[in-house]
C-alpha cells in the first residue's frame, strides 16, 4: 500500500481499501503466515518515501524562483521517464503534461525544453505502447489548444521515426497532419512534413 503514498489521487474510495487491506490480511492467515509477517514488519527499516515529483509539483506555486522549480520538476519527471520500470514511466506522463501545458499556458520560455523531454521521453521509450499512445494523444491535445506550441522537434523527431521504422501508425499520422496545419509551422517545418509525405 505504501506505493500510493505522496500520488496527488488515490485510486481506491477509502471502503474498497479497507476491503483491500481485509483481503491480504485473510490471504496472509490462509498461508499461515501471519507470525512472520508480523515480525517483519517489527525488524523492516524501511519507511514509506514520499514521491519526489509529487512534493516537488506540491511546493510548485509558491516557489519563489520558478525557473528552478520548473528545472527541478523537469529534472525528476526526466528520470521517471527513463525508468526501467513501466509503471514508474507511465505514472510520470500526467506530471511531463501538465508541466508542459502550464508552461505553453502562461508563455513560460521553459516550454521547448519541457517539449523536448516529451520528445525525448517518446523516442526512448518507442517500443513501450502505452508511452507511444499516451505521448501522441496528449501531442494532439496540446496541438489543438494552443497555437503558441513550438511544433519543430515534434515534426523533426516524429518524421524521424517514422523513416526508421519504415511505418506510420493511425495516431502518428494524426498529429503530422494537425501539426502541417498549425499556425506556428515554419517553412523548415513545412518542408519536413512535405518531404515525408513524398517519401
Amino acid at each position: 500500500m505504501w506505493k500510493y503514498l505522496g500520488q496527488r489521487s488515490f485510486p481506491m474510495t477509502e471502503e474498497r481499501y479497507d476491503e483491500q487491506l481485509g483481503a491480504v490480511a485473510e490471504l496472509i492467515s490462509e498461508w499461515g503466515c501471519a507470525d512472520q509477517i508480523r515480525k517483519e514488519i517489527a525488524e523492516c527499516e524501511k519507511n514509506p518515501v514520499l514521491d519526489a515529483l509529487a512534493v516537488c509539483w506540491d511546493r510548485f506555486d509558491i516557489t519563489p524562483n520558478v525557473e528552478i522549480r520548473i528545472k527541478t520538476i523537469l529534472g525528476h519527471i526526466q528520470g521517471q521517464c527513463r525508468s526501467p520500470y513501466p509503471e514508474v514511466r507511465h505514472g510520470a506522463l500526467p506530471y511531463l503534461f501538465s508541466l508542459f501545458e502550464h508552461l505553453l499556458r502562461n508563455g513560460e520560455d521553459l516550454a521547448s525544453s519541457c517539449q523536448q523531454a516529451v520528445m525525448a521521453c517518446y523516442v526512448e521509450n518507442y517500443t513501450d505502447a502505452y508511452v507511444h499512445r499516451s505521448v501522441l494523444k496528449g501531442l494532439l491535445r496540446l496541438l489543438d489548444t494552443y497555437d503558441t506550441m513550438p511544433i519543430g522537434l515534434v515534426i523533426s523527431r516524429l518524421t524521424s521515426k517514422v523513416m526508421e521504422e519504415g511505418s506510420i501508425s493511425a495516431t502518428q499520422l494524426r498529429v503530422l497532419d494537425r501539426a502541417s496545419a498549425h499556425p506556428n509551422l515554419g517553412i523548415g517545418d513545412a518542408l519536413s512534413v512535405f518531404r515525408f509525405m513524398l517519401n
